[in-house]
């Protein structure tokens, strides 16, 4: 083998230090296979590295396989810190902030037109709920003007949760997508 694919396979086997030594060794003797079938077929050393692409994201890509086996995801505590890393750390906190985010907005969306309802149903039978009121500044909205102001801020606040799902589910799945071509 040449000189660089021997120094790409350490690069990946170092990325891949978290995982078993039987575990990395299967992975470096897969690659290597595949790179003697790309060395048969006429790539040169360079198509081969550019194809493989770089070290980390090749070794990622195998760690995240790791993951996903049925026997692996709670044992292999090794292989989630690994991930954690290699994803990166945006990776690990802007999922769950967007989860959080799209659950609140959604709860909130249903329960602002809940709580306008509720205010303006007491305002007709004579009473006041001072706990619910919508202030900007200086202005506060009378229970008649609350009404369709709870359903604007609940519908923009649906809208709001629809895109936090949508952005968690791009998210998991390019996490999930891998590198792997």
């Amino acid at each position: 083998m040449n000189n660089e694919i021997d120094k790409y396979l350490l690069k990946v086997d170092r990325y891949l230090k978290p995982m078993s030594k039987s575990e990395r060794e299967d992975i470096i003797l897969e690659i290597r296979s595949e790179i003697s079938e790309l060395e048969k077929v006429g790539n040169s050393c360079e198509d081969i590295i550019s194809r493989l692409g770089e070290p980390k994201k090749l070794a990622k890509a195998y760690i995240e396989d790791g993951l996903i086996d049925n026997d692996k995801v709670v044992s292999n505590i090794r292989s989630v810190i690994a991930y954690v890393l290699l994803v990166g750390v945006g990776g690990v906190f802007t999922l769950p902030c967007t989860v959080i985010c799209g659950i609140t907005f959604f709860l909130s969306g249903i329960l602002c037109p809940a709580a306008g309802i509720i205010k303006f149903v007491a305002y007709l039978f004579g009473n006041d709920i001072q706990n619910i009121q919508f202030e900007i500044g200086n202005y506060s909205a009378s229970a008649f003007e609350l009404l369709p102001i709870s359903f604007v801020l609940g519908l923009l606040l649906l809208g709001a949760s629809y895109l936090m799902w949508k952005t968690s589910i791009k998210i998991i799945k390019s996490i999930a997508k891998g590198v792997r071509k």
